[in-house]
């Protein structure tokens, strides 16, 4: 698979990308929320 051959290095790769999905549609969905508008 992509020229990785130990598999926990494969899942280390898999496990990065699938946070920084996380990170971008957690920050596309709160990204106008409402806040004590304190600028924090």
């Amino acid at each position: 698979m992509l020229g990785i051959e130990d598999p926990q290095i494969a899942l280390a790769y898999l496990l990065v990308i699938g946070c920084a999905a996380a990170c971008i549609i957690y920050g596309a969905k709160n990204w106008n929320a409402g806040g004590d508008g304190d600028g924090c």
